[in-house]
This record gives C-alpha cells, structure tokens and sequence, in this order.
C-alpha cells in the first residue's frame, strides 16, 4: 500500500513503479542493510581488547580519496550501527509489553518505562565515567534495567494493593516520567551541564537580558551563551 501511494502521488494520477523502488531502495540502504552486501576481506577489533579477526563485509565510499581500511569500516557501518541502536531499545520495550499481555495484564506504560531506564542509564554513564570500559557498560545497563523495572512496579504494586487499573496507572506513570525527565535534562535542569567541567547554563533571565544590540544594526552579540 505504501508503494502504490507514492508511485500515484509521484507520477501525478500515474502510477510510477520506479519511484516506489527507488523510495524503497534509498530506505533498505538508508537503514544500512546494503552493508552486507560488501564483501571482501578485512579485519575488524575485538573490543576491550587489541585483538584483530578477519571480517568479511565493509562499505566504502565509491567516490572518495583513498583512506585506511579501519576508517572506511567505521563509516561505512555507521547506518547500521545506528538502526540496532534504535531499533534494539523498541524490541526490548515491545517485549516488556508483551509479556505482561501475556499474564493478562494490559502494561500501557512502555514508553515510561523506557524514558525512565534511558535517564538513568545515561546519568549512571556519566557519573561512572572513569570505570572500565566492560564494567562501565554493564553499570549503566543493569541501572536502566532496573530503573525501569522499578517505574513498573508502581503500576504493579497499585494493583495488588488496591487494586488499581494498570491501564490508567500505567498510562498516568507514562507522563509522570517525560515531565519529571523533561526537568530534569531540559533547559538549567538539575542534569543538565553546558560543558564537561564547566558551570550550569545561565539563568533565563540572564539570557533574556544578555545579548546586545549595537546601535549599527549588525547581529546581536551572544558571546558566552552558545
């Protein structure tokens, strides 16, 4: 159904077959699935370790200067790497979902849930800097986990207790945690810092009154508060 919409809406009353591929095609390779289809014969790192193994599939740029192996490796699966970064999280969310669907419960409050772990996993990242890197990743994952973990049992313990729905609680926790995380990472929020190392943003007053405007109409300086 989505090809056939966008080959009549490309083709104006038409219907163009190409369009539809070529939208299609620009997604599958968007998505970074043409990654496997570079075969050759190259060698990737191990992580946490210097090791080296050979690895067949590499993307490179097929009009470019020439640049090392590792460099073309790193950019090439870079669509890729992000489509498991975002699509990992989903799957995982949609599991929590189902499993619940599958007790018989009704759990509405995924999106809460994940707002809650990906805060405190990113927060644990940070305050947790300095440790290894295996310790460090696994830190703030088993922190998410269990911080989003915890915003479900509320909904949980709700129910059981008084036996509240968990379709409207569950519902309810899902804005509680994007205004509670938009304090917290939005604008001079407790979490958030300009710089590493550096001070809190300025006051909204501050930036309100700041920037000046020369009387030879040039732009406003707003030095200090980018």
């Amino acid at each position: 159904m989505g090809g056939l919409l966008i080959g009549f809406t490309s083709g104006k009353g038409f219907l163009r077959i190409d369009k539809a591929v070529d939208t299609y095609k620009a997604i599958f390779n968007g998505a970074g699935l043409n990654w496997f289809f570079h075969v050759g014969s190259h060698s990737i790192g191990v992580p946490f370790t210097d090791s080296r193994v050979w690895f067949p599939w590499i993307r490179s740029p097929t009009k470019a200067p020439p640049i090392p192996t590792s460099e073309r490796l790193r950019n090439g699966s870079l669509d890729l790497q992000q489509t498991l970064l975002v699509v990992t999280p989903l799957l995982l969310t949609g599991l929590a979902v189902a499993f619940a669907f599958r007790c018989g419960l009704f759990n509405i409050g995924g999106n809460g849930q994940y707002t809650v772990g990906a805060i405190v996993g990113v927060q644990t990242g940070v305050w947790f800097a300095q440790l290894p890197q295996p310790a460090h990743l696994l830190v703030a994952l088993g922190a998410a986990m269990l911080a989003g973990a915890a915003w479900a049992g509320i909904a949980g313990f709700l129910k059981a207790t008084v036996g509240a729905h968990e379709v409207i609680t569950t519902i309810m926790l899902n804005w509680t945690a994007l205004w509670i995380g938009s304090y917290l990472v939005g604008f001079n929020g407790p979490l958030q810092q300009n710089k590493p190392g550096s001070n809190r943003l300025p006051s909204r007053t501050t930036l309100r009154t700041a920037p000046t405007f020369p009387s030879s109409g040039a732009a406003p300086s707003c030095r200090g508060y980018t």
